[in-house]
């Protein structure tokens, strides 16, 4: 169980509304390197597409972006609105308020 900061009260600013990754599509590409030697990694798919189209994601060469819509602001740019909004869950423990900047 996560536990909240030893505080009474917190403010959290962080930016929104700018393009995010926050998914990878992955594939796994072998190959040779010595005449016996296979060596495997994990590659971006980029033939990958999203099954199910949803307002404030697309897709671009298997990277997933969070996008802003009209419903739900995106993310800062490096981070995903879910990891910067993740103090919400320490509101029934503190004072807590949020402010979103657009960017």
């Amino acid at each position: 169980l996560e536990s909240c900061p030893p505080i009474k009260r917190m403010v959290a600013v962080h930016g929104v509304n700018v393009k995010t990754e926050c998914m990878y599509a992955l594939k796994v590409n072998t190959v040779r390197t010595k005449p016996k030697v296979l060596t495997t990694k994990f590659v971006l798919d980029d033939a990958t597409e999203l099954v199910e189209r949803k307002p404030g994601r697309s897709m671009n060469k298997g990277m997933i972006y969070e996008l802003e819509d009209p419903d739900h602001p995106s993310g800062d740019g490096t981070v995903t609105l879910a990891s910067m909004e993740h103090c919400r869950r320490w509101a029934d423990s503190l004072s807590l308020t949020v402010e979103h900047i657009p960017g």
